[in-house]
Formats: structure tokens, C-alpha cells, sequence
């Protein structure tokens, strides 16, 4: 067995999450998905363990940050999973080729000595990075000038909530994601443990369009390397961009859903 990995999803599930989670079986993962409403997930077939998210985080706020900013939400998720021992994180637009690995700091870079994603995130519970993270987003109330700018820009940040506040808008984008994970690697001296950005993002898009290149053939191998474990399909600008059918059949992706028996859900299927 690979390890155990977990993951978060809520609203509708579509070919990517089944192609995700297969892949992630395939490559000997033992795999739990959360879930607000687990009878639902479990119900849509996703071929994984399914359980109920209040096992992680039940927190007051819930509700209203789920619902603002669902992306942000599945990063505060994450770190709270870690902290308690549930394996190591992926997202359900991640496609594992091979193991994802057991290091005790399990992050590759996006952009090259820039950023971190923690679209597939390992950090042992109990370690500085992760014993930061986690208190960062556990702060109340909330942090919207977060530490990692300079202070005149937090200053800004500070009057912008509060005009938002004298207006009656909802407040700024919470920041418990990239910049939040790489600043606290780098606070706590663990930037040399960040594996290549060819391990977990070997393509990241710069461009809008250059999200076809899933669609097109086996273009996307090119960017493959012996060190590449996972391929990140950017499910939000995939979804803008060429929407959620099921991939061209002599594509990459669509020789991966006939590899693994994916199917679109019937409700999505048209």
C-alpha cells in the first residue's frame, strides 16, 4: 500500500473526480474522500472510502465561509486534516501516476522557487510548518492582512476590510492557500525540502488557452519526466475553458478514462 491520502469535495461529481481517485487506487493509495453530505458523494460512485467532514472541522463559520469561498475553505480543510493524522492531501483534480511519496515535507513548487501548491500536501503532524499553518487559520478573528506582505500593503489591506465593513460587503478573500503555505515553508527554513515543480506540476498553464493542450493528443507528456508522480488539471480553468465532457477519446485524459472504466455521472452526461 502507498499511504493513505484524503481529500474534500462538495457539489457535483464529474468524470475529474472519478479519474482522480482511480488513479490515485490504481496507484496503490488507500483513499477517503470528506464530505458535508456523505450519503450524497457516496451515492455519486466515486470508488474511494467516503466520510463525513465533521470528523475534521466543525467549526461555528462554517456555513458562511464554505459558502464564500469554498476554494479557500478546502485549504484551512487540508491543514486541519493533516494536523490530525488523516495522510497526506490531494485534490480531486490531481491524476497520480505513481506513488505520491512519504516524506515528511511532501510539497513540489508551482512556480519555480516562487510558489508552493498544496494540491498534494504532506506535512507530519506536530512539525513548525504545519503547527503554524494551522494556527494562522485557526486565528479569530480572521487575518485579511496576512504577514507575508509588507506592511504599507497590509495598512491598505486593513482600511480596505474595513470600507467593505461601513459599505455592508461581504469582507476580502480569505488567504489560507499558496502564498500562506509557502511563507510559512520558508518562515520555518523548509524551502529545501520543496521537490521540482516536475513532480506534482509538470504543466502550468501561463495562459488562459493553454489548458487545451489536455485535449490535445499526448501533447501534455512533453512536459513528463522520470521525477513526475502526478499531472494537476487546474479543474477551475479547465471548467471555464473546455467545460466538463468527457475528454476527446484519443486524448491523454480520455485514454486514462478508458484505461480506468470512468464514466461521466448520468446527470451530467447530456
Amino acid at each position: 500500500m502507498a499511504g493513505r491520502i484524503f481529500s474534500y469535495w462538495s457539489g457535483p461529481v464529474t468524470w475529474m473526480e472519478r479519474l482522480s481517485c482511480a488513479s490515485a487506487v490504481a496507484a496503490g493509495h488507500d483513499v477517503t474522500v470528506f464530505s458535508y453530505s456523505p450519503n450524497e458523494l457516496r451515492a455519486a460512485g466515486l470508488g474511494v472510502r467516503v466520510e463525513d467532514a465533521r470528523e475534521v472541522l466543525d467549526a461555528p463559520e462554517l456555513s458562511c465561509i464554505n459558502q464564500r469561498v469554498p476554494d479557500h475553505f478546502s485549504d484551512w480543510f487540508r491543514v486541519e486534516g493533516l494536523a490530525q493524522g488523516r495522510g497526506t492531501w490531494f485534490d480531486l483534480d490531481m491524476i497520480v501516476l505513481k506513488p505520491l511519496g512519504s516524506e515528511r515535507y511532501l510539497m513540489s513548487w508551482e512556480v519555480s522557487g516562487e510558489s508552493i501548491c498544496g494540491a498534494v500536501l504532506g506535512l507530519q503532524p506536530g512539525c513548525p510548518v504545519l503547527t503554524d499553518y494551522l494556527a494562522f487559520c485557526r486565528k479569530r478573528p480572521v487575518t485579511y492582512a496576512p504577514p507575508w506582505y509588507p506592511l504599507p500593503t497590509r495598512l491598505g489591506m486593513h482600511w480596505k476590510r474595513f470600507e467593505k465593513w461601513v459599505q455592508g460587503k461581504p469582507p476580502p478573500r480569505l488567504l489560507y492557500g499558496p502564498a500562506a503555505l509557502t511563507h510559512f515553508v520558508r518562515a520555518n527554513g523548509h524551502v529545501g525540502d520543496v521537490q521540482s515543480k516536475d513532480v506534482f506540476f509538470p504543466f502550468a498553464p501561463v495562459r488562459r488557452d493553454d489548458i487545451r493542450i489536455f485535449h490535445d493528443g499526448q501533447a501534455v507528456t512533453q512536459y513528463f519526466t522520470p521525477q513526475t508522480r502526478a499531472v494537476h488539471l487546474w479543474h477551475s480553468l479547465y471548467k471555464r475553458v473546455v467545460g466538463m465532457d468527457t475528454p476527446p477519446h484519443d486524448s491523454w485524459l480520455g485514454g486514462l478514462v478508458r484505461e480506468y472504466g470512468v464514466t461521466q455521472p448520468t446527470s451530467l452526461a447530456g
